[in-house]
């Protein structure tokens, strides 16, 4: 940047000063999720390419991403994870967080770096939105699954206990079971 200043400078000698910015400048270029589509309770992957504009940065710093969801008419960011990224993920350029959605449907994910602020930068415009949709998980309908499953076993319990009444009945019956209580009948 070179800044002239002609005002509290002599007009002949035009003082010319180069400014350099030593601030670091972290900004999300660009936010993928690699599975698609995305489903419930299904681990998924972002992949954020993250780019630093100002000076090199040597520290750790955190990322958070969340979700925008309306609260009493209010759009409230409702953080899920933080994680914590290198100095060596930003040479690289490249950082991959995983991520379980618990909930269907449109979601408005956003992703901040530098999320509490620690850095002092030249620009702290360090969010980006990912517009995702969260499909239900699939139900399983296969004879197999565990509701069938579940179906079976209860049915197989029921004629196992049918048929030992069944076998007791029959036992009673031929030792005298009935005549017994003919007898008592009498009395």
């Amino acid at each position: 940047m070179l800044v002239r200043c002609r005002r509290y400078s002599a007009q002949t000698w035009p003082l010319r000063i180069s400014i350099e910015e030593t601030r670091p400048d972290f900004e999300i270029i660009s936010a993928n999720v690699f599975s698609q589509p995305i489903i419930l309770g299904q681990k998924n992957s972002i992949k954020l390419d993250i780019s630093n504009q100002g000076s090199k940065y040597n520290q750790q710093i955190n990322l958070s991403f969340g979700a925008n969801t309306l609260v009493d008419d209010r759009i409230v960011f409702e953080e899920i994870e933080t994680v914590i990224i290198t100095a060596q993920d930003f040479e690289n350029g490249i950082v991959v967080i995983k991520w379980v959605p618990d909930w269907i449907g449109e979601l408005e994910l956003v992703i901040i770096i530098d999320s509490d602020n620690v850095v002092d930068e030249s620009s702290e415009n360090n969010s980006f939105t990912l517009d995702v949709y969260i499909d239900p998980a699939p139900v399983d309908d296969g004879f197999f699954s565990s509701q069938s499953s579940l179906v079976m076993t209860g049915v197989v319990t029921l004629l196992i206990g049918c048929i030992v009444m069944l076998l007791d009945a029959l036992r009673r019956r031929e030792s005298g079971y009935e005549e017994w209580i003919d007898e008592e009948d009498e009395d």
